[in-house]
Parts: C-alpha cells; structure tokens; sequence
C-alpha cells in the first residue's frame, strides 16, 4: 500500500463537476489555487499551460470553463502520475496532456494563456520532504523564471495569470517591465475587510498595449462576523458543492 506523503490532510476533493485526489501530491489543494481558477479570464482562450500543474486542479477549472486544451506541466512524477488520474475520470480526460519535467525541457506551440500558482515561500527553512519543499519554496521555478519564460510560451496579447503573496507586489510588478509583460488585471485578496492584503491574483500580457489602465479589483473572502460574503461565494458557485 501506498502512504500519503502528507497523510493527516483531506485526500480527496470534490467539486460539483470533478473530484480531485491529491494523495500523493506534495502539496493540498488549496484556496489560492480555487480562486486563481475562477478568477482568470478565460475569454479567448483555447489553449492554455499550468505551470506546477500538481495534482491538476488548474487545469480541470480551465476545462471546466471551456479552455479546449491544456498542457499540464509537473516536474514531480508522483504528483504528475496524480493529476493523469485526476484528469482520466474528469469529463475533459481528452483535454488534458499531462507532461513530466519542466517548461525549459520542451517545445511547445504557443499558447494564449499560461497559469500557474507557484512555490513563494522563498525561506531557508525548507521542509524535510523534499517534494513538498519543492512544491513550497521558490527554487528553479521562481518568479523570475516564471515571468522570463512566459513569452516564449504565449502567443502575442497571450497572458501570464498567476497568484503571489501580498508583499511580492513589487517584485511582480518590476520583473513584469523588464521582460515586456505587461500588468493588465490584478486582484488583491482580503481575509475579511479588516484585514490588509493577503494573496494578489494577476494577468500579465505578452506585448500588450501599456498605455491602457490596470484592471483593478478587491475580494474579501469572508465579512467582518466571519461568514463568506457574497462575492466569494459568487466567483466559485460553478466549483465548490457547498
């Protein structure tokens, strides 16, 4: 039998059109990778690359939001071997093209949207396990690489749609002008209205016109008395049951 490499966590995850189990996969699926899912437009798109792919979450919601074809890119077998099933007993398992090893490694043809919810937390206290390290902490695949990458990926007016952490705002918006991906959209997101920022969900565009104004948005994921708000609720009525 085989043991989870995080056995005290849900394993299976099911939303109103797929299931999602992330038994082997290093890292759980979580609320960034919901709301990044919902969030990107997908207006255009009909194909698309996860970067990180994990267990595949990303790319069955693109699915699901009618993206024809996505190119799930995951470094880590066991996690890569995860998404496969995940996508075979979804409704899109012809949809779906799950490659192992990293972006540098292939040739791909263009695509008009690459997604990704990357490693950030960039610390020297790396876990013990090394696949959840790798999921966890920014190495090979960090912003830079990211952001640098993302142009030999997309077509032209292509987006780069990713979530950070709050504080790597700069960053993002530095590395963005020095390899011609232009902000279009971003999304700060609140715990509860009290609160300062916490995640920023982003769309860069390849060669985009700069001149034109950011698309600035706020989503508090839950009210002051701690009860999901209506926006939340809104943008992942199509994912979660509840």
């Amino acid at each position: 039998m085989t043991m989870s490499r995080n056995p005290d966590r849900e394993t299976v995850f099911r939303f109103k059109r797929f299931a999602v189990c992330n038994r082997e996969c290093a890292m759980k699926v979580s609320t960034d990778s919901v709301l990044l899912g919902a969030w990107v437009s997908v207006e255009g798109v009909a194909s698309a690359i996860d970067l990180g792919a994990g267990c595949g979450i990303l790319s069955l919601m693109l699915c699901q939001r009618g993206v024809a074809h996505v190119t799930a890119m995951e470094i880590d077998a066991m996690a890569a071997v995860e998404a496969m099933g995940n996508a075979a007993l979804s409704p899109w398992a012809g949809n779906i093209d799950i490659v192992v090893g990293d972006a540098t490694s292939y040739s791909f043809d263009k695509v008009d949207l690459v997604i990704t919810n990357p490693p950030y937390f960039d610390s020297p206290l790396v876990s013990p396990d090394k696949a959840r390290a790798m999921a966890r902490h920014q190495g090979s695949m960090n912003f830079q690489w990211i952001i640098s990458s993302a142009p030999a990926l997309l077509r032209r007016g292509g987006r780069l749609a990713m979530v950070t952490p709050f504080e790597a705002s700069d960053e993002i918006e530095w590395l963005s002008s020095l390899h011609r991906m232009a902000v279009v959209r971003r999304c700060v997101v609140h715990t509860n209205p009290k609160r300062k920022g916490r995640r920023i969900l982003w769309e860069l565009a390849h060669d985009a016109d700069t001149t034109s104004p950011v698309e600035c948005e706020q989503l508090n994921i839950r009210t002051n008395s701690n009860q999901y708000t209506e926006e939340y609720v809104r943008l992942t009525s199509d994912f979660y049951i509840k």
